[in-house]
């Protein structure tokens, strides 16, 4: 995933993207607070030589996103 190829540096569409799901799973949500957070994490496993991991692998790299302070651009 591109995100995660330039590190220090924002991918101006996957932001938009990730704030759009989050303003999507806001609106039908029943109870509870909203989320203003998520975190997206790259990870890896080696099933070859590892096939019963119990923790399935383990994170390589991760790409937090604050959407609280975000907005979409309108359409």
């Amino acid at each position: 995933m591109k995100a995660f190829n330039a590190p220090g540096r924002r991918s101006k569409i996957f932001d938009q993207f990730l704030a759009g799901y989050v303003q999507r799973g806001n609106r039908n949500l029943a109870f509870g607070s909203a989320i203003s957070r998520i975190e997206v994490q790259r990870w890896r496993w080696n099933y070859v030589v590892d096939p019963n991991d119990p923790r399935f692998g383990w994170v390589t790299d991760i790409y937090p996103v604050d959407v609280a302070a975000k907005a979409l651009p309108p359409r």
